[in-house]
């Protein structure tokens, strides 16, 4: 969604790789995220949408963290949303150390 009277929008994508970590930002020029929700976006079935079902973002949340990573929500600067992902480039042999 776009601020009443906004003309078109706008997503970058910013890919990085430093120290082992490869990290993703995605962000936007629209409303931004609801500040009362942001902690629980990634829950199973919360949604700021009318007809979703709240499962995307714990799905992503979900493969983040089997990946060593983590995700945040936040405002971006002059108006809009930022997300950013980070995970392992190279993570941790599980067998290695004892599991599965």
């Amino acid at each position: 969604q776009r601020p009443q009277g906004a003309e078109g929008g706008q997503v970058s994508v910013t890919l990085g790789r430093e120290d082992g970590v490869i990290t993703v930002e995605v962000a936007d020029n629209g409303v931004g995220l609801p500040p009362q929700a942001r902690e629980k976006l990634a829950d199973p079935y919360v949604t700021t949408k009318p007809k979703g079902t709240g499962l995307g973002l714990a799905i992503v949340q979900k493969i983040v963290n089997d990946h060593h990573g983590w995700i945040r929500f936040n405002d971006r600067e002059g108006g809009g949303a930022r997300v950013q992902l980070a995970i392992q480039a190279d993570p941790p042999d599980e067998e290695a150390h004892g599991g599965a």
